[in-house]
């Protein structure tokens, strides 16, 4: 390929790229996104994981996490984490997301260390957009 057909191309592509606008590539989800919170216990090793935002942060990295907030904290080493989530597959169930990809996320040494979930509280399970 000569070089002036190589710069042709390009100038073409970039007019290309001019006449459109960014929204004209974005697809728009129709609907609402499912929505769900869970509160779980948790208990926090010490000297790991860093303080207690450095483990909120590594959980909201979490893949479908959208909040984590602190509930309640019993001493030091226990309490309560309250998750918002939506699962990424419209296929997954809720409890089959927070069993296989939250519970063992949170419990991975390498992802969030210094946590370690105790329980799901129990009623705390529901769903947020309806």
């Amino acid at each position: 390929m000569s070089y002036y057909k190589m710069v042709d191309n390009f100038l073409g592509h970039m007019d290309r790229m001019r006449r459109h606008d960014v929204h004209d590539l974005l697809k728009e989800v129709e609907g609402k996104a499912r929505h769900f919170q869970v509160e779980v216990g948790v208990e926090y090793i010490k000297d790991q994981g860093g303080n207690i935002e450095d483990t909120l942060t590594r959980i909201r990295s979490i893949d479908g996490v959208t909040v984590v907030s602190t509930q309640q904290a019993e001493g030091g080493s226990k309490g309560v984490l309250r998750i918002k989530f939506h699962p990424r597959l419209e296929s997954m169930r809720p409890i089959t997301y927070v069993r296989n990809v939250l519970i063992p996320d949170i419990n991975s040494s390498t992802k969030t260390p210094g946590v370690r979930v105790t329980g799901i509280v129990p009623g705390t399970f529901k769903r947020l957009d309806r």
